[in-house]
């Protein structure tokens, strides 16, 4: 089996259909991201990437097992994945300060 090498005409899309269909998935998906979160574009590998790790962490029909359906992750690593950390992107952060950094009365957070 392997990795077949295939050459294609420069902009024609119909000559790769698939990949194709992915990267208008993604790049929308991120698009859709960005202006929810309200954050500029100047974000976009942020988007991209955080819209392939959902995209592999969703069940696909391409990978089947026993009457179910897999996802990519769960097909490469054997095990189901892990969704717990998934947030809204953009969403509200905060990040702890250390005792030493406050006193008693000080914000344990800031965001």
């Amino acid at each position: 089996m392997g990795i077949r090498h295939e050459l294609s005409v420069t902009g024609c899309l119909q000559q790769n259909g698939v990949a194709g269909r992915l990267s208008r998935t993604l790049v929308e998906s991120a698009r859709a991201m960005l202006s929810h979160a309200g954050l500029p574009n100047s974000y976009w590998a942020d988007a991209i990437a955080t819209a392939v790790d959902i995209k592999n962490r969703t069940s696909t029909s391409a990978f089947k097992a026993k009457k179910k359906k897999m996802t990519p992750y769960e097909k490469w690593y054997g095990k189901r994945p892990n969704v717990g950390h998934l947030r809204v992107f953009g969403c509200r952060a905060f990040a702890h300060i250390p005792d030493e950094y406050r006193r008693k009365l000080d914000q344990k957070a800031e965001n």
